[in-house]
């Protein structure tokens, strides 16, 4: 398991899956999007709230995946991110430091 957490009150609660990376039902997502957030992500994360994935209070209301941590990082945080950094367990390990060890 790996949690994410911005100063916007976003939250997530993610984990590697076969075909992505998926956040889990009751992530919550920043608001409003900074200015860093790529035009394309803003969609997608429009098209995620359009298509129910998130209610009205920006909350994920059932698991998802993602294609990537990144994305999942971004979506989450409102802001361009790296997901492979920003993903950390409780212990503070990211992403990216579990996979270096692998």
């Amino acid at each position: 398991m790996f949690h994410i957490k911005s100063v916007r009150e976003a939250y997530g609660i993610g984990l590697n899956v076969s075909d992505g990376f998926a956040v889990l039902m009751n992530s919550v997502v920043a608001n409003p999007v900074s200015n860093s957030l790529p035009s394309n992500l803003v969609s997608y994360r429009d098209k995620l709230i359009k298509e129910g994935v998130i209610d009205n209070n920006f909350k994920f209301v059932k698991d998802y995946i993602f294609t990537s941590p990144s994305t999942a990082a971004s979506v989450i945080m409102g802001r361009n991110a790296n997901g492979r950094k920003e993903w950390k367990t409780k212990g503070n390990k990211s992403l990216k430091q579990l996979e270096e060890s692998l």
